[in-house]
């Protein structure tokens, strides 16, 4: 995901993170922006799913167009190279191919796959979960995305029916619900959980790498 991301500029307008799961971006990437055929074109962005693990990142790679891809670690580890779409199924097992879209973490990317530019205008954006509110909410869009958002973690429900629908209800009755949001808007909040999670881990790695610093200096003292 964030080889992918820089490859396209790596926008920061909108505040949007590189560091989301390959499979995240397309739960993340609104209905009529997917598409499933086997061809996408020249700097489409392409992702797979890992159906052996569904809770695996997935990948994620750029068309070069007549069913081929840019894809990392490929002819082999550590390598960016060209390949075709049925290769990384039939060589990754268990990886899926789900489609293609040119809208990428908030932004459409241009088809001959340059720096992509925002889908409109970002209006003034109130954040969904207030500061002083930790407690974990459900964030809905009407017949579209549904997420479970805290300010340090979050979860996009693939399958609102069932188990997750048992979750999503009982989050709604513990923690509330902020329905009526656009697609653009639930993405926003839930990369702003990103950027804060990240943001939290890298004070608590500097905390405590200080920490272990200052120890080995008094034992040398």
């Amino acid at each position: 995901m964030k080889i992918v991301w820089e490859s396209f500029g790596a926008p920061k307008s909108n505040g949007l993170s590189a560091y989301l799961y390959a499979r995240n971006g397309w739960e993340l990437t609104p209905t009529k922006y997917r598409n499933t055929d086997r061809t996408p074109p020249p700097g489409a962005v392409v992702y797979f799913l890992n159906t052996a693990r569904p809770s695996a990142p997935g990948h994620i790679a750029i068309s070069v167009g007549g069913g081929y891809i840019a894809s990392t670690d490929k002819p082999r580890d550590g390598q960016t190279g060209r390949v075709s779409i049925s290769d990384i199924e039939k060589s990754w097992g268990g990886r899926t191919y789900l489609g293609w879209s040119y809208f990428f973490l908030g932004h459409t990317i241009t088809p001959d796959g340059k720096t992509p530019t925002p889908t409109r205008p970002a209006p003034p954006v109130t954040p969904p979960i207030p500061k002083d509110d930790t407690m974990s909410k459900i964030l809905s869009v009407p017949g579209g995305t549904i997420a479970l958002v805290g300010e340090f973690s979050s979860r996009v429900y693939t399958r609102p029916d069932g188990t997750q629908g048992y979750s999503q209800g009982l989050n709604k009755i513990i923690g509330g619900e902020i329905p009526n949001l656009t697609e653009d808007q639930l993405a926003t909040a839930v990369n702003e959980v990103t950027g804060r999670r990240a943001a939290l881990i890298d004070e608590i790695t500097a905390k405590v790498t200080a920490a272990v610093l200052a120890a080995l200096d008094a034992r040398k003292a």
